[in-house]
């Protein structure tokens, strides 16, 4: 949902953070605004795969399963630093510790922020081992507060 209000409302939203959310599986053009793109995966996720995968739904009346696929978080990532004229570059930052039932600090952050347009970049952060619904450390909720209110709209 988050990916959807961004690509829909470019010219307000500022900055999205998408924790175990996946995008469409289509690439549309970009949108006519940059905005800052923040995801948060776990590599152990089973309900939305950070490789990517298929939802599958049922929607017909005859109860047959309709498949759809998604992107994984690196596709994701990339996709949105295309759309906001990043450099596919990447680099690394400081590791992070957002899940406490994990040792030590293990998120590793990479991000999209080369040759952007302004008002735009695209980060990953990547929990090793975490899973669909992480538990949450201490300073996850003030990190992403933190990452939110640095990237405003120009």
């Amino acid at each position: 949902m988050s990916y959807r209000m961004a690509y829909d409302h470019s010219e307000t939203i500022a900055a999205i953070t998408s924790v175990a959310g996946g995008a469409t599986s289509v690439n549309h053009p970009a949108p006519p605004h940059s905005v800052h793109v923040l995801q948060i995966h776990g590599t152990a996720d089973s309900v939305i795969a950070y490789e990517g995968g298929n939802l599958n739904r049922f929607e017909d009346t005859a109860g047959r399963e309709v498949s759809r696929p998604y992107p994984g978080a690196v596709e994701t990532v990339e996709r949105w630093a295309s759309y906001n004229g990043c450099t596919l570059e990447k680099t690394s930052a400081k590791n992070l510790d957002l899940d406490r039932l994990l040792p030590g600090a293990e998120t590793a952050v990479t991000q999209h922020t080369e040759n952007c347009k302004n008002g735009g970049s695209s980060e990953l952060w990547t929990i090793s081992g975490g899973v669909h619904s992480p538990d949450i450390s201490d300073s996850f909720s003030r990190q992403i507060v933190e990452w939110l209110l640095a990237h405003p709209k120009p």
